[in-house]
């Protein structure tokens, strides 16, 4: 035969494992083991289980951490030793170096670094260190050297002198006595006055 006539079609024969199952769904004849109650349960546990973030995928793909912590994870361990000895090569002529990186690899390692731990200047620290307090300035805190204090503290006097004048003058108007005379009339001189002719 040649490669352009068809073959006849072969005839599908069921393996084992799928013999007597239905194939849309359970084997017949056997129970249904989902109710409402364990499909409540089931749907309770998966939203309760904490959510899988990018970060967490990344890290995931690059494999430097272990998944479990009870447990060893050989291939977080290879990969570990891969990175170390790539590091030690570096420097090295490639005829020397047992891992030859290309620009694409390193720039997909750095990515894959990137997503999973972030940049070193935006890295989350351990702890809690000490807060910011950008509000401080070359003299301290503001409330302990206020720039405008003294004339504020003029201000304030000025304005409680002129309350209490204006109070001793609503006083007089209303017992019916003049109203007080100018300070400089009082002292009996005159003001001069410029004419210009």
């Amino acid at each position: 035969m040649s490669s352009l006539t068809p073959r006849p079609a072969r005839k599908a024969t069921p393996s084992k494992k799928t013999a007597g199952l239905n194939r849309s769904g359970r084997a017949k004849g056997s129970k249904n083991l989902v109710t409402k109650a364990t499909l409540q349960t089931l749907l309770q546990t998966h939203f309760l289980q904490p959510k899988e973030t990018a970060q967490d995928i990344w890290r995931q793909i690059l494999g430097l951490e272990d998944p479990n912590p009870e447990k060893l994870d050989g291939k977080a361990i290879a990969n570990r030793q891969r990175l170390t000895e790539i590091y030690r090569e570096i420097g090295k002529p490639n005829k020397q170096r047992k891992y030859n990186l290309t620009d694409r690899d390193i720039a997909a390692l750095r990515l894959a670094a990137v997503l999973g731990y972030g940049t070193p200047n935006k890295m989350e620290k351990g702890g809690a260190g000490k807060p910011r307090m950008p509000y401080i300035g070359r003299h301290g805190l503001p409330w302990q050297y206020d720039v405008m204090f003294e004339q504020e503290q003029q201000a304030l006097e000025a304005q409680k002198d002129q309350e209490k004048l204006d109070a001793a003058a609503r006083e007089r108007q209303l017992k019916g006595e003049p109203e007080d005379p100018k300070p400089d009339e009082a002292d009996g001189e005159e003001t001069l006055e410029i004419v210009r002719g």
